[in-house]
């Protein structure tokens, strides 16, 4: 994981110096391997590399295609398709002379133009420049694996993969976006995919371009999800596809220079990645740096009797390591909830913040998570039912009810839960929302922190709907929220800030089309949820893991409500009205409400 940076302006001979020297310092956190500037007329690229594949070792960003194609890029890129790109640019690639990803992106794009977007898998930004034509492009990946920031006023284009870079620049406005604080208390991440915390830095949204020309500037969609066909295939199939996709993922994710770690919940996602990496290494000679869960010790008052503990068993005993859990503290959470959301990372940076100390002690420079597969691979069929109940297919309902564990009192629970959230359209404004119920009557207070016009902004966010019922339209709307992008850009800064890098297997965009292009029983099948997942990891995971009922983690979430009790009342009753200070307090408002203190 690198850093870019970069400017532009409309007039050759306007002065851009001082703005590059401006951003490089807030940059250098994302790459302290080596630093490169290129200047042209009205133009600067800047790079700040993290050698973290064998392949990096040999960048020099930002780098030039060959002289008459006039194009030159500077990219945060690990590209996992590589063989695939070099057969078909009919390029080679060897550790005497390797073909960096950089270079592997520019040929991509002298051959394909825009298209070779739709070839690249993996986690990248990236900006061209092409000198003739003075044409600036930024892309981001389908997902938002690596974050980019840009400010456009006054004839001026800056972009950099840190938001403080841009804010260090003269005449960039520092004016706080109160809506932007308010959307991470209303649990509304969705704002947050084309905005900052800041009026004027903007974010480029994941599976788009960024297209300046001229002095005008526009974006593009290069990732369209709702395209995608289902797949004829039967359950089988579409586990061993999966099966095969996600070793292909992981495989191509260990492509490092760094010892791996990987995260370990106890569920399927995080345990089937575990153990796939812990195969591909061994057959290489290699093994994990260790495993790494965000439960407290076993051995801790919160850790008696936790659900968790025999399932992170089971995996131990089948890596072959011991399992490091996070052990959080009330100063933890305090030094984090201090956290600055407009300039640092906060989104679920918690427990990474405690972990990534034994994970450097233990030498790992890369962590493997199992992150996004709720969303995609491992989906839990929402909307299954839903369907089945607004489109009057009753009796398959009751059917599907009927071969579900557990009592008819909380079956019904779950029918009854999926069929509100998967209405139809046209029946959004029925019903209430069980959250803000759930607030008011833990902690009616909650309202005292809040404006009566921000009251009314969060109902309408929270009142919103944006799909359809059935399975595929609700994996598209949550793919759509923003929380996915949101946590990588901070888990990608945070990675910055201690050398660790985050890699998501199950978010790799082979994986995650396929998954939109499984029928909806592969997510829900005889009253199981996750059941192609489950299907495709029978032979992987311990059987008791796999077909058990669904992971919890309620140590973890005992010592996260008694740690967060002395922060909520301490920050609740603040009186300070700056933007910040407010978001805190109407945090803590709404925190301490779920944690029913």
């Amino acid at each position: 994981m690198s850093g870019i940076f970069g400017v532009v302006t409309l007039e050759k001979e306007r002065p851009i110096a001082a703005d590059i020297a401006a951003m490089q310092p807030a940059m250098q956190s994302w790459g302290r391997d080596r630093d490169g500037l290129w200047q042209g007329a009205g133009v600067a690229l800047g790079h700040q590399l993290h050698i973290d594949t064998p392949e990096s070792r040999s960048e020099q960003q930002p780098s030039a295609g060959p002289a008459e194609s006039g194009w030159r890029i500077t990219a945060d890129a690990r590209i996992d398709n590589r063989e695939e790109l070099l057969a078909s640019l009919s390029l080679r690639s060897s550790s005497a002379d390797p073909l960096t990803d950089d270079q592997l992106i520019l040929h991509a794009w002298l051959k394909w133009g825009e298209e070779c977007l739709n070839r690249l898998v993996g986690a990248f930004v990236f900006v061209l420049w092409h000198e003739t034509t003075r044409t600036f492009i930024a892309a981001r990946d389908h997902l938002g694996c690596r974050p980019l920031f840009y400010h456009h006023a006054k004839g001026r284009l800056l972009v950099a993969s840190e938001v403080r870079s841009i804010l260090a620049v003269d005449g960039v406005p520092h004016d706080i976006d109160a809506l932007a604080l308010l959307s991470h208390v209303a649990r509304y991440p969705v704002y947050l995919r084309s905005r900052s915390h800041w009026q004027t830095v903007l974010r480029l949204e994941p599976g788009h371009l960024l297209i300046w020309q001229d002095g005008e500037l526009r974006s593009k969609r290069h990732w369209r999800p709702e395209t995608i066909v289902e797949a004829n295939c039967s359950l089988r199939e579409g586990a061993d596809k999966m099966k095969s996709l996600l070793d292909t993922a992981v495989t191509a994710q260990l492509r490092t220079v760094h010892r791996v770690g990987v995260h370990l919940s106890g569920g399927i996602d995080s345990g089937a990645v575990a153990v796939l990496a812990h195969q591909t290494l061994g057959q290489r000679g290699d093994s994990l740096a260790g495993a790494y869960s965000w439960s407290p010790p076993p051995n801790s008052a919160e850790g008696a009797g936790g659900a968790e503990y025999p399932r992170i068993a089971w995996l131990e005993s089948q890596l072959g390591l011991s399992c490091r859990y996070c052990d959080l503290t009330e100063e933890d959470f305090y030094a984090n909830f201090q956290r600055d959301p407009t300039t640092e990372p906060t989104e679920l940076i918690l427990y990474e913040n405690v972990m990534k100390t034994p994970a450097a002690n233990d030498g790992a420079g890369v962590m493997l998570s199992g992150w996004g597969g709720d969303e995609y691979a491992s989906f839990n069929g929402r909307g299954f039912l839903a369907a089945r109940f607004w489109s009057g297919r009753w009796r398959e309902l009751y059917r599907e009810v009927s071969q579900m564990r557990g009592k008819w009192r909380g079956r019904w629970s779950v029918v009854t839960s999926q069929i509100g959230e998967g209405r139809p359209l046209r029946f959004s404004r029925w019903g209430g929302d069980p959250m803000m119920a759930q607030i008011d009557r833990a902690y009616p207070q909650w309202r005292q922190a809040f404006r009566p016009d921000e009251i009314e902004q969060i109902t309408a966010w929270r009142g919103q709907r944006t799909h359809q019922p059935g399975v595929r339209a609700t994996m598209l709307a949550l793919g759509a929220g923003g929380h996915l992008a949101n946590r990588m850009t901070d888990w990608a800064s945070l990675g910055g800030e201690g050398g660790l890098q985050y890699r998501f297997p199950l978010l790799d965009r082979r994986v995650v089309e396929a998954a939109l292009a499984m029928p909806d029983r592969f997510f829900w099948h005889d009253g199981v949820a996750r059941y192609g997942m489950k299907l495709a990891c029978a032979d992987l995971l311990p059987q008791k893991l796999v077909w058990r009922s669904p992971k919890r983690e309620p140590s973890r979430m005992g010592r996260m409500d008694k740690v967060a009790h002395h922060t909520y009342r301490k920050y609740a009753a603040a009186q300070a009205d700056d933007p910040v200070s407010r978001y805190h307090r109407q945090q803590a408002s709404i925190g301490m409400a779920l944690v029913g203190k």
